[in-house]
């Protein structure tokens, strides 16, 4: 009985001196880290944090409150039974950013789109009528003007020079709330999310974790410097409100866009005339591509920039301006910063060998020439006269005009399938020659021309 009572008693002594020498010496030890590594947080001290006070004073004022009205289509009782739609007006909301003292205001497109009535909210609670100065769908980007100097403004900063994981905020007016500011980070550069419903659209997006609902589009995204780096346009969801992603427009495109915008009205869009294609994994190992790098050009448009040029069918792009490409996102967006006439410099890979090439782009229509608004007041298409149509009408050259729409030339009664072969008493052979005659703005036009029937016409009319 002693001896088992012994026998427990030491079997006790033992559990307890194991305990405490192993698990209470190691609780103590956990407590004690733990105690290290928050004396560790503490002393980081407030200035170590993130702070962004300074950043958003100075662009918080240049964040505008958009309210916009037009007219939408009935839907009352009466529409229903009858079949009519009745026009009654609506009001729409969304943000802007003031982009100069004398009252330019940059903002989506699809925040002014077919608006009757624009107006402007300051943070300071005046109010303005806007006009709009120009539109770009391609780019869901609008250009608007109020009447006011000494405006506060927000001033650009340089998109290329953000990294994933950089800090940025969004300032907008979401749910009409009025001036509110949210934080995140870079998350992806060059994004597209085939929002935009146009055949040239251009997106190339700065993905951000920065929240952003309905009413914050048209809105600022800035650095932590109070730089506008963006144009917040869109966010992610299934809701219809932000769930984790939000995209806006690349200030680098902005300040192009809004620069074409005021100073002639439209984008000047420039192209290489090219098409081609992302290449991935399934895509080189059909074409036989040892490295998964830049973009293959699958078709090069006759008489195009690339095509002027020199480059040529499987060639593979991989550098715009010393840009690396890797996606078609990215060549657009490059794109989308320059303007007809401008001469680039490419890195080509052709075969094994490394090639840098300068081109010249052009605009749609194969010109080096700004497009202007004469050009678009003619109101018309054209297509350079071919070797048969020379041959059957004995004529050297010209200009056949394939579609026309309102504008001068309807006006004055020209018929499709027209080819001018002389304005104001020069020779036309190119769409070129046409803008170069335009360009030196002359008040009255004069055109001579044949039909395909070789009928003779002479048009006058005044600009």
């Amino acid at each position: 009985m002693l001896k088992n009572l012994f026998i427990s008693a030491l079997g006790g002594f033992f559990a307890l001196f194991i305990y405490f020498h192993f698990f209470e010496n190691k609780s103590v030890i956990a407590l004690k880290e733990n105690k290290i590594e928050l004396q560790n947080v503490h002393n980081l001290g407030l200035n170590d944090l993130p702070n962004f006070r300074n950043s958003v004073k100075k662009s918080i004022n240049s964040v505008v409150h958009i309210r916009t009205h037009y007219e939408g289509a009935g839907n009352s009782l009466y529409d229903i039974l009858f079949d009519e739609q009745m026009p009654f007006p609506m009001e729409a909301e969304g943000s802007g950013v003031i982009i100069s003292p004398d009252g330019y205001i940059v903002t989506n497109f699809h925040v002014v789109e077919k608006s009757s009535q624009i107006q402007v909210n300051l943070i300071d609670k005046r109010s303005f009528k806007a006009r709009i100065v120009g539109l770009d769908p391609t780019t869901d980007l609008a250009l608007l003007k109020i009447n006011s100097n000494n405006l506060p403004y927000a001033e650009f900063g340089n998109s290329d020079n953000l990294e994933i994981g950089d800090w940025v905020l969004a300032i907008g007016n979401p749910y009409s709330l009025g001036s509110t500011v949210t934080a995140g980070i870079i998350s992806a550069k060059s994004r597209s999310i085939n929002i935009i419903d146009k055949r040239s659209a251009v997106e190339a997006f700065l993905q951000t974790d920065a929240a952003i609902n309905p009413g914050n589009s048209g809105g600022a995204l800035i650095d932590t410097e109070g730089n506008l780096i963006g144009i917040n346009t869109a966010i992610a969801s299934r809701t219809g409100s932000y769930v984790g992603y939000s995209f806006a427009v690349p200030i680098n495109i902005v300040r192009k866009i809004t620069s074409d915008l005021r100073e002639f009205g439209k984008v000047q869009r420039a192209v290489l005339g090219l098409i081609i294609n992302d290449i991935d994994a399934k895509f080189a190992r059909e074409e036989g591509i040892k490295r998964i790098e830049g973009i293959y050009i699958s078709e090069i448009e006759n008489r195009g920039a690339a095509d002027k040029a020199g480059l040529q069918v499987k060639d593979i792009l991989l550098a715009f301006e010393e840009v690396k490409l890797n996606s078609s996102n990215e060549l657009y967006e490059q794109l989308a910063r320059h303007r007809p006439g401008d001469i680039v410099h490419l890195k080509i890979k052709r075969g094994d060998s490394l090639l840098n090439m300068k081109v010249t782009l052009t605009n749609l229509q194969g010109s080096i020439f700004l497009e202007n608004a004469l050009l678009e007041r003619l109101g018309a298409k054209y297509q350079e006269v071919t070797e048969k149509e020379k041959k059957h009408l004995n004529i050297v050259g010209g200009l056949k005009i394939t579609e026309l729409k309102a504008g001068k030339l309807l006006n004055a009664n020209v018929k499709e399938g027209f080819i001018i072969l002389s304005v104001n008493k020069t020779e036309i052979q190119t769409i070129s020659d046409l803008e170069e005659i335009l360009n030196k703005k002359e008040t009255t036009i004069f055109i001579e021309g044949i039909y395909a029937d070789g009928v003779k016409a002479y048009y006058a009319f005044a600009l």
